[in-house]
């Protein structure tokens, strides 16, 4: 397992783009997942390439068109309004040739907005 850690910070209410460099270069025939959890509890996941979640998120995940080894998760303010503030857990998984790993492992913090809301 290939585990790299990053810090992040996501505030709710916004609408952040986050750049993952990954380890290893992926393509059109993978799939991957990002999941973001609370407390043990899974909140967001999103996926390219394969079966959405059961509650998809409004916001998307992209592969950068001139690096391959780099994911873009763009989050909608709906999407962060479903985190709770305090410590989020990111978690990215790659099936790749026929090989399934956990490429990152990261830990960041959503922090509060004074007025909620989608706007």
């Amino acid at each position: 397992m290939l585990t790299r850690h990053i810090d992040f910070v996501v505030t709710r209410g916004s609408s952040p783009h986050l750049e993952l460099g990954l380890p290893l270069e992926v393509d059109s025939s993978s799939v991957i997942y990002v999941t973001l959890a609370q407390e043990d509890h899974i909140v967001l996941e999103y996926t390219l390439g394969g079966e959405e979640a059961e509650v998809p998120p409004t916001g998307e995940l992209a592969l950068d068109q001139l690096e391959a080894d780099l994911l873009i998760l763009h989050m909608s303010q709906a999407d962060t309004l479903r985190l709770e503030t305090g410590d989020v857990e990111l978690q990215v998984r790659v099936r790749h040739d026929g090989e399934a790993d956990t490429l990152i492992c990261a830990v960041g913090y959503v922090g509060k907005a004074l007025k909620g809301g989608v706007i």
